[in-house]
């Protein structure tokens, strides 16, 4: 979560995937709960490592959430 407690990130591996790749979410938070889905981007194991250093450096925050994917 940013240090203002408005935008969350959420990094996911693909479970169906053999190569080291995932995505991560961008969402808009509402007391300090994802409210907004706002973009998702693929990322490499090494791009979401070096963006959560970058992110913590500048006071970004790890939030511990249960996000459960529901089949429709």
């Amino acid at each position: 979560m940013d240090p203002k407690g408005k935008t969350l990130l959420l990094f996911q591996k693909e479970s169906t995937s053999e190569k080291t790749i995932g995505s991560i979410d961008k969402w808009i938070a509402v007391n300090g709960l994802p409210s907004k889905f706002i973009s998702r981007k693929q990322a490499s194991a090494v791009e979401a490592i070096t963006r959560w250093i970058e992110l913590t450096e500048n006071g970004w925050r790890r939030v511990d959430m249960n996000f459960e994917v529901k089949a429709a």
